[in-house]
């Protein structure tokens, strides 16, 4: 029985970039995490304070994806 969760014939996971091989959806992993991570080392909010609260922030940051130019959560 073939996995749902998984593009036909591969080991790779359905994803919303449509990246069917490993070494593709590596790359774009590794260039939003550099993103995300960036625009949490630029938030204004977390200077001087990293407490359970900005902990949420970083990584409700850290789950958004974008997607056709729209800026959605992960759900």
């Amino acid at each position: 029985m073939r996995d749902p969760y998984l593009y036909l014939n591969t080991e790779i996971l359905i994803n919303l970039l449509g990246i069917k091989d490993s070494k593709g959806l590596s790359a774009a992993e590794s260039d939003y995490v550099t993103l995300r991570l960036s625009e949490i080392a630029e938030d204004e909010r977390l200077i001087g304070v990293f407490d359970f609260s900005a902990l949420a922030g970083c990584i409700t940051v850290s789950f958004k994806i974008y997607m056709n130019g729209q800026e959605s959560l992960v759900s």
